[in-house]
């Protein structure tokens, strides 16, 4: 995304230059998120969201959070 900085004042043009660089590198990070995310699920066979459905990692995540605890609960169980 191109912004005009012409008739800004050169604190804003730097602010502007600054911002646009960072959030390029957000949205760079976001995407690489997102398909590690989505490799993740793949990986454990879980179901992909379809075009233009919401991610919804906590979903995952609590799963794997709701097993180690079960896990750890049975490895308990055994070294009594």
């Amino acid at each position: 995304m191109e912004l005009n900085l012409s008739g800004l004042s050169s604190s804003m043009s730097d602010f502007i230059e600054t911002a646009e660089s960072q959030f390029t590198d957000i949205n760079d990070s976001l995407l690489y998120a997102k398909e590690q995310l989505l490799s993740t699920l793949h990986f454990f066979g879980e179901r992909l969201p379809m075009d233009g459905e919401l991610l919804e990692p906590e979903i995952f995540f609590s799963k794997v959070g709701k097993f180690c605890g079960k896990l750890e609960m049975a490895l308990a169980a055994v070294n009594l």
